[in-house]
């Protein structure tokens, strides 16, 4: 398209924009996404820089109102349409580590914020949410620990033990077979004589 006619869209899709940022603010999470993907429609077509660079913004944006919503495959879905224009854009990584982290999608958190870090080393954001992975990666091999509490250890009451049990069992009964046979011979004995 002509630069008057790329100009004006790109000014709609700015409105629509600004639109959809009034109404997060107003925590009309619905209205925001609508007034976003009007304006992505509008826009996505235009392979101008500044045309990418507001996609990229406005995919980020959808991907905020999603996690509020706390719709995170939505949340991901946006984030990612975000990275397919820039995979550079550490808030995109920050909002997949994010909603990542929530489905408890650990290792893809974590793989988008080492990305995030290696563009952004200093960014505070990404660092927090570092922790918080690494505390949900902690709490969910505490929770499989506790889940499967020992069932391989032995003298714990796991697996090892019920063999052992078992094998006692086992014993027991074939000591009361064995007794049991015993007596009975006993018996015929006393009989025949």
């Amino acid at each position: 398209p002509d630069p008057a006619a790329s100009a004006k869209v790109l000014l709609k899709a700015g409105a629509l924009k600004d639109e959809g940022n009034a109404f997060f603010k107003e925590k009309e999470y619905p209205k925001a996404i609508r007034s976003y993907r009007r304006a992505v429609s509008s826009v996505k077509r235009l392979q101008t820089d500044e045309a990418q660079e507001l996609l990229v913004s406005l995919h980020n944006n959808m991907s905020m109102v999603y996690f509020k919503q706390e719709d995170y495959s939505r949340c991901l879905s946006s984030a990612g349409a975000a990275l397919k224009v820039d995979p550079e854009n550490v808030k995109a990584l920050f909002r997949t580590a994010q909603a990542a982290r929530k489905t408890g999608d650990y290792d893809k958190a974590k793989e988008a914020l080492k990305n995030a870090i290696k563009l952004d080393p200093t960014n505070k954001d990404v660092k927090k949410e570092a922790a918080m992975v690494k505390k949900g990666v902690e709490e969910e091999k505490r929770r499989a620990k506790k889940a499967f509490g020992g069932a391989f250890n032995k003298g714990t009451g796991g697996l090892y033990d019920d063999k052992e049990a078992e094998k006692k069992e086992k014993e027991a009964r074939k000591r009361e077979e064995s007794r049991l046979k015993k007596e009975k011979e006993e018996r015929e004995e006393k009989r025949r004589k």
